[in-house]
């Protein structure tokens, strides 16, 4: 004989709340817009087309990366845009950069500058970049990574539309090459979703990108990496934390406008999530993101363990109604998890097997945790340039 009292109704009811509720406190229903490229006539918006044209320097710095280098530099010279010039910030006296450089001597769009010898204390790649700033020629910059190639040629363009609507400050959208890690590719897609939410919000953050788009004014006037010339990683967390709060910016995550970045090494992902471990301590305005991502993991976990243990209750009393409404909820938890995060993967042309997503989810908050203790046994002279 079934039984139905008051306990079985409440905890029936709470496992069903909890599993409708918790799957809505997730940067995947959260869904930040997914912009597209759209044509607009030239003689709809003349004043538009005309700021398109304004030139626009790309600053490289392909410190020790000559392989990347010859692989990428082409993508970047062959833009469909206009009016603009590449830079490329080297180390003096690398001769592998400077042989594959020779191949493009032709090229009239390339610039080539070299980071002095003497150049210490300081991070090497906020210093090229610096450097490469100083060096360009016209007033809108452009900074990527040599390892990020551009998706389609018409990847500047996307990137300079936003200037025509008043933005100082454009972040460019970056993803892994298709061949990447199936869990680094969603945790690196969990991560954006949090930063684009923030920056359609109006309240930008930090970049996971690496593509970073800003007037030279901008640059000058925050005076560059000044404040954090010392931290060997951060620079467009820094530049977007810092410009952010002043500046109008956006997140371009476009197709047209994304960038390939090459499957890292397992060394280069565990050294990218230690760094900024490191560099999040100095940025400002992280305390709601954080909250934000504490709420939603604990909403997650806690979901889980309400399941569990209303179905370990129900099944020891022997309430199979409550162990049948357990398992209806776990469904339910599921499959809303699984749909929203597909329907993330296919917004931005992600290829991923639905069952994995659960897991996923699971792992990132143990994964992270594993990362705060890797980073609290580290020396953390080894994240600053400025050695004792």
């Amino acid at each position: 004989m079934i039984v139905i009292d008051n306990i079985t109704i409440v905890l029936s009811a709470v496992l069903l709340l909890s599993a409708v509720l918790t799957p809505l406190l997730n940067p995947f229903f959260r869904r930040p817009m997914r912009l597209r490229t759209e044509e607009t006539a030239p003689e709809e918006n003349k004043e538009a087309t005309e700021t398109q044209k304004a030139g626009v320097s790309i600053v490289l710095t392909p410190s020790d990366d000559v392989d990347a280098l010859a692989q990428n530099l082409s993508a970047y010279l062959d833009q469909d845009y206009p009016e603009y010039e590449v830079i490329v910030v080297a180390p003096k006296g690398d001769k592998e950069t400077a042989h594959v450089l020779k191949k493009y001597a032709t090229n009239a769009r390339l610039y080539t500058t070299f980071i002095p010898d003497s150049s210490r204390y300081m991070s090497r790649k906020k210093l090229a970049i610096t450097l490469g700033v100083k060096a360009a020629k016209h007033d809108w910059i452009v900074i990527a990574d040599i390892f990020c190639t551009p998706l389609t040629p018409s990847w500047l363009g996307t990137m300079m539309r936003h200037t025509q609507e008043g933005y100082e400050l454009i972040v460019g959208h970056t993803q892994y090459e298709a061949d990447t890690k199936d869990f680094w590719k969603f945790e690196r897609l969990h991560t954006d979703a949090y930063i684009m939410r923030a920056f359609q919000k109006g309240k930008p953050l930090r970049s996971n990108a690496n593509a970073l788009l800003f007037c030279k004014q901008t640059f000058d006037t925050h005076e560059g990496f000044r404040s954090n010339l010392k931290f060997l990683r951060g620079e467009y967390d820094f530049l977007v934390n810092s410009y952010g709060k002043t500046t109008k910016a956006c997140y371009e995550n476009s197709n047209e406008a994304t960038l390939t970045e090459r499957v890292p090494t397992r060394k280069e992902w565990l050294n990218k999530q230690l760094y900024y471990l490191s560099t999040r301590q100095h940025l400002h305005r992280m305390g709601a993101h954080k909250w934000i991502y504490a709420i939603d993991q604990i909403a997650l976990h806690l979901n889980y363990l309400l399941l569990i243990l209303g179905a370990t209750y129900g099944a020891i009393t022997m309430q199979w109604i409550i162990v049948a409404i357990a398992s209806l909820a776990l469904i339910i938890t599921l499959a809303m998890r699984i749909t929203l995060g597909k329907r993330m993967c296919r917004s931005f042309n992600i290829e991923l097997a639905g069952w994995k997503i659960i897991p996923y989810e699971i792992r990132l908050m143990w994964q992270k945790l594993y990362f705060y203790i890797k980073y609290w046994h580290a020396d953390k002279y080894d994240f600053i340039s400025h050695k004792v």
